[in-house]
């Protein structure tokens, strides 16, 4: 069986609403991202890669075809955001992984660029750093 490895920051997330998606995935780890990105969000976080950002928390999953799918319907994948694969540190060591960001800055979101080296991860509160 083919398998994929997927980096996620917000809803997808353990404790959020979107995490039974990845419900028959296997956990790898928190990781942090070597990309910097803007941090966005609405109803729900983005991300959109830019040096005046900052890196990001994330859950990285291994994850099969099926899975892969359907996260790319609900992350409305080619179309609205987009998925590339970037490099993360995981446990010491570097992985890649795939991970849905928007192409671009979108009106309707708020965006925070804090222009930093510090991670930040997605909480019910927004976009903090990680301490």
């Amino acid at each position: 069986m083919k398998t994929f490895t997927v980096a996620v920051y917000g809803t997808l997330k353990k404790g959020f609403y979107n995490h039974s998606f990845l419900k028959n995935s296997e956990f790898l780890g928190t990781g942090i991202s070597h990309k910097r990105f803007i941090l966005g969000h609405y109803s729900y976080p983005a991300v959109v890669p830019g040096e005046e950002g900052a890196p990001i928390e994330v859950e990285i999953y291994r994850v099969d075809e099926k899975t892969l799918k359907n996260l790319d319907y609900l992350e409305g994948y080619p179309t609205f955001y987009t998925r590339s694969l970037e490099k993360f540190k995981l446990n010491g060591e570097e992985v890649e992984a795939f991970i849905y960001h928007l192409p671009r800055e979108r009106e309707f979101f708020i965006w925070k660029r804090p222009e930093s080296d510090t991670p930040h991860r997605w909480t019910e509160k927004g976009w903090i750093p990680v301490e």
